[in-house]
């Protein structure tokens, strides 16, 4: 996550019980309130918010299957 802003890319093996196939991750303020509204549109959490040193990520697939990963900063790593 750059502090710029735009479109990164990556390529890597999701997790086991994650969907296969292209997802995207969305930059997000609030995970727990972007999580919460996904959720109320039809989306379904299939990883919970995780923690890692500088962001937090949780993996959903909406109503009509597409996986996302929704990501918010974190000044920890600051």
């Amino acid at each position: 996550m750059g502090t710029a802003g735009g479109i990164d890319g990556g390529i890597s093996k999701g997790p086991h019980d994650f969907p296969h196939g292209t997802r995207i991750q969305i930059e997000v303020e609030d995970l727990d309130k972007a999580i919460l509204a996904a959720k109320q549109e039809g989306a379904v959490v299939v990883r919970e918010k995780m923690e890692f040193d500088s962001f937090y990520l949780a993996y959903l697939v909406d109503p009509v299957g597409i996986g996302i990963g929704l990501v918010q900063s974190s000044t920890k790593g600051q």
